[in-house]
């Protein structure tokens, strides 16, 4: 066994997996190997570019619902609280008090350990999309030609509704970045897997527009 090891790490396509490396390949070079283990470490750089963009939005997005409902509920201890209210909450925070073998956590421990799908549920749940965020000025033409910005009867997208669309795609590059999927992938029709669909809109990230897309973000939460 040792020896059939040995020679499965010689093999990049073995570790790789030939499965992951055929989500890199196009219908013009499906069978060219060399040309998927390019486009695969060309995504695994593209990760590596926008992880510290990730981390700095996931930290202020956690630390602006803190702040808010600590401002709004006049209670340090939130968290706790929220649990008691909600069983699927308490759910969660049961498994993190489990992973520190039941220990007494405080706000800021458990809070620390909220993924960023559950602190923008928690945005969502609170009504707090468009208190604690305003993407009016961002274009989502921006970073797909044929995103939407206007609902059909010309109206602007409201503010909540955008920021809705923008932490749903968020956390969508988020889960696959970390995941180590492949961020440039395109479906059938040539469209970027990238992409939402919230109230009827869909939205779309081209690849080479997920760095822009996340700079967006973090320049409105990390005000001059």
């Amino acid at each position: 066994m040792k020896q059939k090891i040995d020679d499965f790490k010689k093999n990049k396509i073995n570790l790789f997996s030939q499965e992951r490396l055929k989500s890199y390949s196009l219908q013009e070079d499906k069978k060219d190997i060399e040309i998927q283990l390019k486009r695969h470490n060309n995504n695994l750089n593209l990760i590596q570019r926008i992880t510290k963009d990730l981390a700095l939005i996931e930290i202020g997005t956690r630390n602006l619902l803190d702040f808010y409902m600590k401002e709004k509920y006049k209670n340090d201890d939130w968290i706790n609280q929220e649990a008691q209210n909600s069983s699927e909450f308490k759910i969660i925070i049961d498994k993190i008090k489990k992973r520190y073998d039941n220990l007494i956590l405080n706000n800021n421990q458990l809070l620390s350990n909220l993924t960023i799908g559950q602190i923008t549920k928690i945005i969502r749940e609170k009504d707090a999309l468009n208190i604690i965020f305003d993407f009016k000025n961002i274009n989502l033409k921006k970073y797909y030609f044929k995103n939407k910005n206007r609902y059909k009867n010309r109206r602007p997208i409201s503010k909540k509704h955008k920021a809705d669309i923008i932490l749903s795609l968020l956390v969508n590059i988020r889960n696959r970045s970390f995941h180590w999927e492949n961020l440039t992938k395109l479906r059938d029709d040539g469209i970027p897997r990238l992409s939402v669909e919230n109230k009827k809109i869909y939205t779309t990230i081209e690849p080479d527009k997920i760095e822009t897309f996340l700079k967006d973000i973090l320049n409105e939460i990390y005000k001059e």
